[in-house]
């Protein structure tokens, strides 16, 4: 699972920024609207646009700039994106917005089980390689 930091306090973005593959990402409200701008991307990150990305849009270089917006409105999350590369773009690009639902407030997380595909399903147990599942273990020691 990949998490980054997105500073909300007035931070700017340093002048001497190592690149990395999450970048540098600075926040502030416009309304009901979250933009991140985000600069410190590597030439390595995929720039993922979809069948909105230009041909190569995969090739960008270490001076990519990249500015999203967040977007709630009711249970509706939209995700929208500007890229800019003056290296390898002749003029900025718009991520087409994507949208995802969240779950309404009636809904409840469930406890995690284990699956017939976890690693000790698969993995006959000896004495170096136990089984870790508390569900499928016979006599499971209480918690």
């Amino acid at each position: 699972m990949n998490y980054r930091v997105i500073y909300m306090d007035g931070h700017y973005h340093p002048k001497d920024l190592d690149t990395s593959y999450l970048g540098d990402s600075i926040g502030h409200w416009e309304g009901d609207t979250l933009v991140v701008d985000v600069v410190g991307l590597n030439d390595e990150t995929w720039l993922g646009g979809g069948q909105s990305a230009p041909p190569l849009a995969l090739i960008h270089s270490d001076k990519e700039h990249v500015i999203e917006r967040y977007t709630r409105n009711g249970d509706v999350l939209t995700y929208e994106a500007t890229v800019d590369d003056p290296v390898m773009f002749v003029k900025p690009w718009v991520i087409v917005p994507r949208q995802t639902h969240h779950a309404s407030a009636e809904d409840r997380l469930l406890e995690m089980t284990c699956a017939a595909h976890d690693r000790p399903h698969f993995i006959k147990p000896s004495a170096t390689n136990k089984y870790t599942c508390y569900c499928c273990i016979p006599n499971k020691p209480q918690k």
